[in-house]
Parts: structure tokens; sequence; C-alpha cells
């Protein structure tokens, strides 16, 4: 029976049935934890390029999705969270789909991304990686950006530029 979440969406117990982004994880060799509190969550420990993070998925019957979510390890400091915003906006308006919120009141700092599986509910295992690689993709690129910004240490523009920079040298 589905359960309800702290946000009334319907979600589907992984573990009642191999649901097929399990499949796909386990197809593609990608290691997996399942959390079994309400709503049971897939939970994946990715080694990037600049960090390693870790990506939960959600599936999200009553809507239909596959939610990538991700939680920043550190939280942006009340003077910094203006030029966080501004950091995390100009990175938005670079990614397709994916985004990263910042919860003004605590700092917070999320990443989102979804796959909808349309009105016959199938995941097509290729668009759900190809889903996984844009969050790895968007989450590797951003770890070395992030802190100096959110712990007011540099603004965003600095932040930027000194990417620019170290890119344009390799």
């Amino acid at each position: 029976m589905p359960k309800r979440t702290h946000s009334h969406a319907l979600t589907v117990p992984i573990t009642d049935y191999q649901h097929p982004a399990i499949a796909a994880l386990e197809e593609n060799d990608l290691k997996y934890a399942l959390r079994h509190d309400s709503p049971q969550t897939a939970i994946l420990c990715i080694a990037g390029d600049h960090g390693n993070f870790t990506l939960s998925l959600l599936h999200v019957q009553e809507y239909e999705l596959i939610v990538f979510h991700s939680i920043y390890p550190i939280k942006a400091c009340a003077p910094a969270r203006a030029e966080t915003l501004r950091l995390l906006n100009h990175l938005n308006n670079a990614m397709p789909g994916p985004a990263f919120r910042l919860d003004p009141d605590d700092g917070e700092i999320v990443f989102r991304h979804c796959v909808h599986l349309g009105t016959d509910a199938k995941l097509d295992p290729q668009c759900f990686m190809d889903a996984l690689a844009l969050c790895r993709f968007a989450l590797d690129r951003s770890i070395p950006l992030i802190p100096a910004v959110a712990l007011g240490q540099s603004t965003y523009a600095a932040t930027l530029a000194s990417r620019a920079h170290s890119q344009s040298d390799n």
C-alpha cells in the first residue's frame, strides 16, 4: 500500500518489487543502499572528479516522477546567502533541467532533478541513466565552486572568474 509522505505525495515502496530504477542501477553495476524509513529511498554514493556526494532517488507515484535529490554538505552562512543564491542561479541557468535551491531561512543548499515517467509509468532505463549522468556532472562541477561563496570567502563573480581562468590554463 502506498504511503503518504510529509509532502502528501504518494510513494511506492521500492522493496515491494524490482523497481525499474533499481534494475537500471544494478544493470550498470552502480552500488546503492535502501533507506527503509518513510518514504523508502535508494541512496547512491557517487565519486566525482572534484569530490564525493550522495544522491537520493525516490519514485513519487502521484506525479509519475523519479526524483534525484542531494543535500550539499555545508550551509550558506547568513551574510553570504545573497551571493550564494547568485551563484546557484548562474549554475541553474547553465544546466538543462536540474536545479540547485537555497533555503533562505537556514542556508541549506539542495540539488534536485526529476524524470517524468509519462502516462504509462514505464521507466526508460537509458533515459534514467542519462539523467543520473547529468546529475553526476552537475554536482561534480559545482563542488569546487560553492564552498567559498557559501562560507563568505568569495563573491560569486570572483569564483566564476577564477574558474574560467583555471579552465583556460588547461
